[in-house]
């Protein structure tokens, strides 16, 4: 049985963040982001937001930046932390960054203060040395 881990979930439709209580389960995820697929941001303090992986590829009804990233992230987000289990492995936690932290790194955007070049999927290949 997956334990409740406490989360921050991002609501880009309401502009808002607010404290929840989520399953430890991927599955428990997907509903709540509104998506199929996940992809994680890393934070500084070794927290995760879950986002859509797709959502840069459909028409979003909000969007949000982070303080020192250069992207713009489509959908809701999902911050969880990260802890080490049994196995001496990395596994969702709760989460150690606070509300007002979250607050502090996010910029909320509407579908028409994002432009084309923001929105547009990119990658980079990121030489290994």
């Amino acid at each position: 049985m997956a334990k409740k881990i406490k989360a921050l979930f991002i609501d880009v439709v309401k502009q808002t963040v607010t404290s929840i209580e989520i399953k430890n389960k991927f599955s428990e995820y997907y509903p709540l982001l509104e998506c199929q697929i996940i992809e994680p941001i890393y934070l500084e303090n070794s927290d995760v937001i879950y986002i859509d992986e797709e959502g840069l590829l459909c028409e979003q009804e909000g969007y949000f930046r982070l303080k020192g990233y250069p992207q713009v992230y489509a959908g809701h987000g999902l911050v969880i932390g990260t802890e080490l289990n049994k196995q001496n492995e990395k596994d969702d936690g709760n989460c150690l960054s606070t509300l007002q932290d979250i607050l502090n790194l996010i910029t909320f955007l509407r579908p028409d203060e994002v432009s084309g070049d923001d929105i547009e999927p990119f990658f980079d290949f990121i030489p290994y040395n």
